[in-house]
C-alpha cells in the first residue's frame, strides 16, 4: 500500500509548495476576472489531513462544493476528523474508482496533488478526467518527479523497455540516455503534459488553454501542470489575460517548464529585494547592495517574477 507524505512533510511550512499554491489561485482569479463564475464550481482534491488546498479555495474563490479523495486505509480516520468544513464530501478511494460513479453536474476545479511518482496509473487518471469534466474546467496534476525505484536500479536498455511499457504512447522517449535518474523528472514532466493536454485538446466542445508547467522542490523535486477546458466564447479573453500577467508560467512547445526558485533568505534581505524589484528609481544602487552580498543577477530576476508569491512566516512562543 501506498504510504501517504502526510506522515513525511509538515505541508504548511513548505515555502515552494505554498508559492505554488498562491500561483494556482492566481490563476483561477485570472479565470473569475474575465467572466467565470468560480464560486459555482465544484473542487475535486486530495486534502489529505490538513486540507490546506480547500481552506484556500473556500475562503479565496467561495467555493463551497467540495470533494476530498483518499487512499491511503491508515488516514481516513484522521482525514474524517480532521474536515474543516461540513460541506466538504469525503470519500475513501481512488480517483478512477470516483470518476467511474460521477457525472459532473457543474465544472470543476481539480487539483490532482498525488505524492507519487510518475506511473500508468496517473496517464490512465488524466484519460480519464479529460473525459469527463465539464466545459469550464480547469485541471492541476502535481507528481513526484523523481524516477521509480525499480526502474533506476535497471541497467539502461531494459529501463528503456520498461518506459514504453509503462507510459505507451507518451513515453516520448528514443534514447535511454535520457532517463538517467538525472534526467527523469525532464521525461516525467513531458509524460504527464502530453497525457493531459491530450485528454483536454481531443474534446470536440470547448477549447484548451495550457495554464503551467512549473518544478518546485522542498524536499523533493516535483512537477506541477495545468490547463483548463475554456467555454469558446471565453478562450480569447482568458488567453489575453494570462499572456498579460502569466507569461513566466505558460507552456511553449519549444520552451522548458518553468522553475520556482527556492529562496532562503534573512528578513532584511527579502527587505532589500523587496525594494530592489518595485522602486525603478533606486533599483541599480539597491541591486549593487545584493551584489555585494552574493546576489547574482539571474537570482535578482527570478525574485521579481515571483515575490509577490513567496510566503512570509513568523514564530510565535505559547
Amino acid at each position: 500500500m501506498r504510504v501517504s507524505s502526510a506522515y513525511k512533510v509538515q505541508y504548511d511550512v513548505r515555502p515552494s509548495k505554498q508559492t505554488e499554491r498562491r500561483i494556482i489561485l492566481d490563476l483561477l482569479r485570472a479565470g473569475s476576472d474575465v467572466g467565470i463564475k468560480l464560486n459555482r464550481y465544484q473542487y475535486l482534491g486530495f486534502g489529505g489531513v490538513r486540507f490546506y488546498d480547500f481552506e484556500m479555495i473556500f475562503r479565496h474563490l467561495g467555493i463551497r462544493d467540495m470533494t476530498s479523495l483518499e487512499v491511503d486505509e491508515t488516514l481516513v480516520a484522521r482525514c474524517r476528523y480532521s474536515k474543516p468544513f461540513g460541506f466538504i464530501d469525503f470519500h475513501d478511494q481512488k480517483l478512477d474508482f470516483y470518476l467511474q460513479r460521477t457525472v459532473f453536474k457543474k465544472p470543476v476545479i481539480a487539483w490532482l496533488d498525488y505524492d507519487c511518482v510518475m506511473d500508468r496509473s496517473v496517464v490512465s487518471d488524466m484519460r480519464m478526467i479529460g473525459a469527463s469534466i465539464p466545459v469550464g474546467s480547469f485541471v492541476f496534476v502535481t507528481i513526484d518527479a523523481k524516477i521509480p525505484p525499480g526502474m533506476a536500479a535497471m541497467l539502461p536498455r531494459p529501463r528503456l523497455a520498461a518506459v514504453k511499457e509503462e507510459y505507451g504512447e507518451f513515453a516520448l522517449v528514443d534514447r535511454a540516455s535520457e532517463l538517467s535518474p538525472e534526467q527523469f523528472p525532464i521525461f516525467a514532466e513531458r509524460v504527464l503534459w502530453a497525457s493531459l493536454s491530450e485528454s483536454l485538446s481531443k474534446r470536440s466542445e470547448g477549447k484548451f488553454v495550457p495554464l503551467m508547467r512549473i518544478f518546485y522542490k522542498d524536499t523533493t523535486l516535483m512537477v506541477t501542470v495545468g490547463a483548463c477546458l475554456c467555454d469558446s466564447k471565453l478562450e480569447p479573453v482568458l488567453r489575453r489575460r494570462l499572456n498579460n500577467d502569466f507569461k513566466f508560467l505558460l507552456p511553449r512547445a519549444d520552451a522548458s517548464p518553468s522553475l520556482i526558485p527556492s529562496f532562503t533568505l534573512t528578513p532584511r534581505e527579502r527587505l532589500l529585494l523587496d525594494a530592489a524589484v518595485t522602486r525603478p528609481a533606486n533599483e541599480r544602487s539597491l541591486r549593487k547592495t545584493l551584489k555585494r552580498l552574493g546576489f547574482k543577477s539571474e537570482e535578482i530576476t527570478e525574485y521579481k517574477r515571483v515575490f509577490r508569491f513567496i510566503p512570509k512566516y513568523t514564530e510565535s512562543y505559547i
